[in-house]
């Protein structure tokens, strides 16, 4: 009987909707963000994408950011008005960096009806091995990888010697058939400086925050 209802549950689980974990510093959220997510709907990678901006990205410490109240609150504007879009505050509540390792363990005790995807480009695979704790997330969550047209995808091999043979076929599996579109937030920041055009780089509403509290000039 124990066999059986263990088996019925594991069955179950295979059911469960899928939760695609977006994450980044989100300095500011462009349509390029919004145009990937939105393809990971549409291709049935996962059934909602979540947005969780970082408070402090351990990645981005040789720079300034914008305050996380005001990335989040851009962010919000923007996806509000799509279905199957949601965004999370759960970094900005921590005092130190975030890992995303920390995160992934929270959002499953939280979204136990999920199975949850953690996303990320090409560029991040390249370096994952350097993350906090990189072998540990490797196995325990699943991935949606999104290609770029100027990184290609590591070796099988470099995988494995970091992560292990099955970890490294799971990685590669992972890469799915979305284009990234080609706008940064890097990108946005400068037109601001230098007085250009955002016109199709960020939503109106992202625009219209930036105008009101005079970011980035």
């Amino acid at each position: 009987h124990n066999k059986r209802y263990l088996s019925l549950i594991t069955m179950e689980s295979f059911n469960l909707p899928t939760l695609a974990v977006f994450g980044g510093s989100f300095d500011p959220l462009h349509n390029g963000h919004l145009y990937m997510a939105g393809e990971i709907l549409r291709q049935k990678y996962a059934q909602e994408v979540l947005f969780v901006p970082a408070a402090a990205p351990p990645h981005k410490a040789d720079r300034a950011v914008t305050p996380a109240n005001q990335r989040l609150e851009m962010l919000a504007k923007a996806v509000e008005r799509y279905e199957g879009f949601s965004y999370s505050d759960i970094e900005l509540q921590r005092d130190n960096y975030s890992y995303t390792i920390n995160t992934l363990q929270i959002l499953s005790n939280l979204y136990t009806e999920y199975t949850l995807k953690f996303v990320m480009g090409m560029d991040s695979l390249q370096d994952i091995h350097k993350w906090h704790r990189a072998p540990e997330m490797v196995n325990h969550y699943s991935f949606i990888i999104i290609p770029r047209p100027d990184t290609p995808p590591p070796s099988r091999g470099s995988l494995a010697e970091h992560f292990g043979q099955v970890n490294a076929t799971k990685l590669l599996a992972s890469i799915v058939d979305v284009q990234s579109v080609a706008i940064a937030s890097k990108q946005v920041r400068r037109c601001y400086q230098d007085g250009s055009s955002v016109a199709g780089l960020i939503p109106e509403s992202v625009q219209e925050y930036i105008r009101t509290h005079q970011l980035y000039a």
